[in-house]
């Protein structure tokens, strides 16, 4: 009895843990495998976690890393990051919103 009840429960881990969340993609126009945890804080990392797959976030960092070393951004510097989050809103939604 012992045997089978611990053979259940570690199928039911096994199942939730390689069970994949899906969403539709609003940068990619596709449903594919969403991200674990919201990449960013507050509501923007909500609207990513919701809108942004796994595959989309991917692709902003490699693009983000090309804008800091294109524009030689400071990331201490304010200017810099407010920079990089209208490009980032842009990138992944095709729009800026203060």
């Amino acid at each position: 009895m012992i045997k089978i009840n611990l053979n259940i429960k570690f199928i039911i881990f096994f199942y939730k843990k390689n069970m994949q969340n899906y969403i539709y993609c609003q940068k990619l126009k596709k449903k594919l495998p969403a991200l674990d945890i919201a990449p960013y804080p507050g509501n923007l990392g909500k609207k990513i976690l919701k809108h942004i797959s796994s595959k989309a976030w991917e692709m902003w960092k490699n693009q983000q890393t090309i804008l800091i070393n294109e524009y030689r951004l400071n990331m201490l510097d304010k200017e810099s990051r407010l920079f990089l989050l209208k490009k980032m809103n842009i990138f992944l939604f095709g729009e800026y919103k203060k």
